[in-house]
């Protein structure tokens, strides 16, 4: 529903296939929701060219595409072998979908003060594996934000967020005062502090 640009999906499968039949029952209802989310089905044999410039070379492929950016899902053909992505085409598709309807986004986790985000092997609940898959889900390119990196001076420009996951060391007056300035000119910063850092 959230589309504000056309994307279309495009299948290949042959004309009469059962997994091809589940793959367009199930964008027939997506289109429902909102009438830039468009989808064509192909026969790859019947339409070669097609098929080479989306870089199809089997059947039983998805391609989504919005402007210049896609994705490509492969599903399979064999009702037998293609059960269990079928189980899971819904969770794999917004997965694409997300790819391609937005534009990649910066989360920068801070490091240099012992946050979750740098033990190399952290202790049980004190791991950001999850935020960071989350994030990556999301169409996010995740990277790290030190010293080294300008943090001590200014915030990348390309910051879409900068997360501060349970320092244990104080940070430094520059990299305070940068983070203030983010956010006080409408970065969005997100602070998970740990109470027992004893950290200012």
């Amino acid at each position: 529903k959230g589309l504000d640009e056309p994307v279309k999906v495009s299948i290949f499968f042959p004309p009469v296939n059962d997994v091809g039949r589940e793959v367009a029952s199930y964008l027939r209802d997506l289109t429902r929701a909102n009438p830039r989310f468009t989808y064509e089905v192909h026969d790859r044999l019947l339409e070669p060219q097609l098929a080479r410039d989306w870089k199809v070379t089997q059947d039983g492929v998805l391609v989504l595409a919005r402007g210049a950016t896609d994705e490509t899902l492969i599903i399979g053909v064999d009702m037998e072998q293609a059960k269990g992505k079928l189980k899971t085409l819904d969770t794999d598709f917004q997965k694409a979908l997300i790819k391609v309807s937005r534009d990649v986004r910066i989360a920068y986790f801070t490091t240099g003060h012992g946050e979750m985000n740098e033990q190399p092997e952290p202790a049980e609940g004190r791991s950001t594996n999850g935020a960071r898959k989350l994030l990556e889900s999301q169409n996010y390119n995740v990277r790290d934000l030190g010293l080294v990196q300008g943090l001590g001076n200014e915030i990348p420009k390309d910051a879409t967020i900068v997360l501060v996951l349970g320092p244990k060391h104080p940070f430094l007056p520059g990299e305070v005062a940068a983070l203030k300035k983010y956010a006080e000119g409408g970065g969005h910063l997100f602070l998970a502090l740990d109470p027992d850092a004893k950290v200012d």
